[in-house]
This record gives C-alpha cells, structure tokens and sequence, in this order.
C-alpha cells in the first residue's frame, strides 16, 4: 500500500510538470475549410492571372496549426496564384510581401516540441504540406499555400508580386484581420467633433496660409513634416 501511495504521488508530479512545462501529448490541427477563414477572401485579377488572399486571424491560427504562432510574432498569409495563360508561367516573390519571411521549416522549428520528436515530426510535415511552394506558376496552372510573415494585428497589407513574360504586377490587399479594433474603428467623428470645427478651404493659397498659421502654435506638427512643407512652398518662419 505503502509504495502503491508512492506511485500515485510521482505519477501526479509527472502530471503536473508535463502540464507546467507545456509539454504536447497532442498534435491536431484543424482543417482550413473546417476554420472557414477563407470565407473572408479577397481576389483580384489582372489579365489572365488571378490572386486571391485571406489572413486568418490569432484564434483561427492558433487552431490551423494547434501551435502559438503569434507568441513567435509570426503570421501566416494563404495565397492562391492562377495562372490562366496558355503560353508562359508566372512567378512569385515572397520577399516583396515580407523581406524577413520565414520558410516553413523554421517556423516548425520555432514552435517545435521539445518533449516529442515525435509530435515534432509530425508537425514539421504539416507545415510543409500547408505552406506555399513551387513558386513558378506553369501556364495553366495554380499553387496556393501560406506565406508565413511579421505579425501585424488589425488590417493586414498583403502584396503580392508576379513577374512573368508581358507580367509585372504587385497586387495590393488590405484585409481587416477579426480580432483586433483599432482606436480609429471605435471613434464617431460625428460625435468627437462639432461642425464648426471643420473649415472648408477650396483656395490653395488660403490653405496654405490657414497651415502656416497652424504650424505657428503647433510646434510637434514643426517636427513631423518639414520636407511636406517646403515641397508645398510653405514658410516655417
């Protein structure tokens, strides 16, 4: 009875430091059509070539992929490229959406398991079957996967560039990412400001005399935009 006691009070400890070191004894990523973040997609086209872009957001991450990413500051962006023509492919550079972007090998390892290698493995493989490759798109054809990038909470700018043969195009997206409310989203401008706080002003000389005037008694604006000003030929004195 005695060592039966033991027992159970070392298994509980093992428990319990499993559970305080974060020790995984699980490995399930959720299906992409399962989250349903691609729901709020947004596509566009040009020519013969089509992008479409959506970012799922921290809890949808966090369930695409049953790791933290965004404790790593790390982002995933899913990226579908068609190419509809019949003659040349297209190619796609990454390095314009993020210069410091990471390949799936390396955000696995950054989120690896350091109590399984075996979970480890298994999820190594799951970042590369999920992840963007072939990044020359052959006539015809069409690759999609996630680009995995700096994390930006709020709306995310996504560009996307391709490059082909009579091709060069940046693709710029401004997905809102749900999650996050920035100050701006929250203020009514009708109720923050009065209307005789507005002042139209359709002479460009009254402009900039109204600015000049401003600037006079607001010093910190003196700062922020000196070269605006002198490209506008507008005195600082």
């Amino acid at each position: 009875m005695v060592l039966r006691g033991h027992l159970i009070k070392l298994f509980t400890l093992v428990a319990l430091l499993s559970l305080a070191t974060g020790c995984a004894t699980s490995y399930k990523p959720v299906p992409m059509e399962v989250v349903g973040f691609q729901k709020r997609s947004q596509i566009q086209t040009y020519g013969d070539v089509t992008v479409e872009v959506a970012v799922p957001s921290i809890e949808e991450t966090r369930a695409l992929f049953d790791v933290k990413l965004d404790k790593k500051h790390i982002q995933p962006v899913w990226v579908r490229v068609k190419n509809g023509r019949d003659d040349f492919p297209v190619l796609f550079l990454p390095i314009n959406m993020d210069p410091d972007y990471y390949s799936p090998a390396e955000v696995s390892y950054k989120t690896r398991f350091k109590s399984s290698k075996k979970l480890s493995r298994k999820k190594d493989q799951y970042f590369q079957e999920t992840a963007f490759h072939g990044y020359t798109i052959g006539p015809g054809d069409e690759q999609s996967g996630f680009i995995f990038v700096k994390l930006d909470e709020g709306t995310k700018a996504v560009i996307v560039s391709l490059y082909g043969p009579r091709v060069s195009k940046n693709f710029v997206f401004l997905i809102p990412v749900p999650g996050f409310r920035a100050d701006y989203l929250e203020t009514d401008p009708e109720e923050t400001f009065r209307e005789t706080d507005f002042v139209d002003i359709d002479d460009p000389d009254a402009f900039r005399k109204a600015l000049e005037e401003m600037l006079r008694t607001k010093k910190a604006l003196r700062k922020v935009i000196p070269s605006i000003l002198s490209s506008l030929g507008i005195s600082m004195i």
